[in-house]
């Protein structure tokens, strides 16, 4: 009996946790997630509360239309409000190409989101990221 009861609760417990995750954007290892789609201006992308909180992440931006340049973080937050840079893809990069997997280790974080910092030429960005520990 105490194992159905046991059952039960992490049942509850895991349903519960199921309607967090879609109301806070909730990041979770394996996953890709899209921060920037087709984004035309600067700006934040949509953020991810990483659960559970990982310490390793791939990330990509894909340029589409006639991008020239541009310009894109990766950030971190702790609390969700004060954000830090990562990583930066950038036009500007001798070595960078559209679509090119980028890596960063050993930066826990509790969120992440890209943010398009420049933007030129009248085309988009689309920016997703994954977790691994």
């Amino acid at each position: 009996m105490k194992l159905k009861g046991a059952v039960v609760l992490l049942v509850l417990a895991l349903a519960a946790l199921g309607g967090m995750a879609a109301a806070q954007n909730t990041a979770f290892i394996g996953t890709p997630y899209a921060s920037l789609s087709a984004a035309t201006a600067t700006g934040p992308g949509t953020a991810f509360k990483v659960q559970p909180a990982s310490y390793s992440y791939t990330w990509t931006v894909v340029t589409g239309g006639t991008v020239t340049s541009a310009t894109v973080n990766f950030e971190g937050s702790l609390d969700g409000s004060t954000w830090y840079v990562l990583d930066v893809a950038s036009t500007s990069d001798t070595n960078w190409s559209s679509g090119e997997m980028r890596h960063v280790v050993n930066k826990p974080t509790n969120y992440l989101r890209m943010n398009v910092v420049s933007i030129a030429g009248g085309g988009s960005l689309t920016g997703t990221f994954s977790l691994f520990r």
